[in-house]
């Protein structure tokens, strides 16, 4: 579908002559056409880093999406690189988003953007999981 929209007059519409005063006409076209993430909250810890960002209190800071299972501050994972090289690390915090905001959160879960810290050497691509379950998501590509 085609939806017409304008962030900065905040209007949007199916019709470019019939345009609604809100972005309604935008959510209501994702809602129904956009599919879900394909996630699992059941099964083991599965994350992988798609954004850096750094902090001189916390450090590196890991953005990304829960592609499997939940998180809590203080747990312990396994962490693969983009060659298949593990070593083990702590996530000491966990953060998520309120609006353009991070928030420190106690549990996070699939389908999840989060932040984490308290891991050494981070890079973008890197998998975070459960030890018992070691598993690897296809390592990210930059066009």
């Amino acid at each position: 579908p085609i939806v017409f929209a304008s962030a900065i007059q905040g209007i949007a519409g199916l019709d470019h002559e019939a345009m609604a005063e809100d972005m309604q006409p935008l959510f209501e076209t994702i809602i129904e056409k956009v599919p879900t993430p394909a996630v699992d909250r059941e099964g083991p810890l599965q994350l992988q880093i798609s954004a850096l960002d750094y902090n001189s209190y916390v450090g590196v800071i890991g953005v990304g999406r829960v592609t499997r299972g939940t998180l809590k501050p203080n747990t312990q994972v396994t962490v693969i690189d983009r060659e298949g090289k593990t070593r083990n690390g702590r996530v000491l915090q966990v953060m998520g988003y309120m609006g353009l905001e991070r928030v420190e959160v106690q549990s996070v879960a699939a389908g999840d953007i989060v932040c984490v810290t308290g891991i050494e050497g981070l890079n973008i691509s890197d998998t975070l999981c459960d030890p018992a379950t070691v598993e690897a998501l296809p390592p990210l590509t930059v066009d």
